[in-house]
């Protein structure tokens, strides 16, 4: 039996410099994690499911990216171009709808 589709629940809460995890991951131990999957099998699927430390969100994420590309060189990300103004406003739309549901 082949495995063809991986999806990688990351929430880097092992993350090095994460609070609560503590156990010290650093962007090249989750690099290698899904190297190692994508050894297993050929499509892999990393999605972000929060996290409490965005440094090292931002350092894991990073190394699973440049994991996935099978690049160790991407360049620097520009941080001013990652949220759009209308995906400011929607979220600001929806924390509105569901305030009486669950307080933000």
């Amino acid at each position: 039996m082949c495995i063809r589709d991986s999806l990688i629940s990351a929430g880097f809460d092992a993350a090095k410099g994460d609070p609560f995890g503590q156990c010290a991951v650093t962007e090249a131990g989750y690099g290698a994690m899904v190297r190692i999957m994508m050894g297993i099998c050929p499509r892999v699927l990393c999605l972000l499911e929060g996290g409490y430390n965005l440094e090292s969100i931002r350092r894991s994420a990073v190394g699973c990216v440049q994991a996935l590309h099978q690049d160790d060189s991407l360049p620097a990300l520009d941080t001013t171009q990652l949220v759009r103004p209308s995906a400011v406003v929607a979220v600001q739309q929806t924390q509105r709808a569901l305030a009486k549901f669950w307080p933000i």
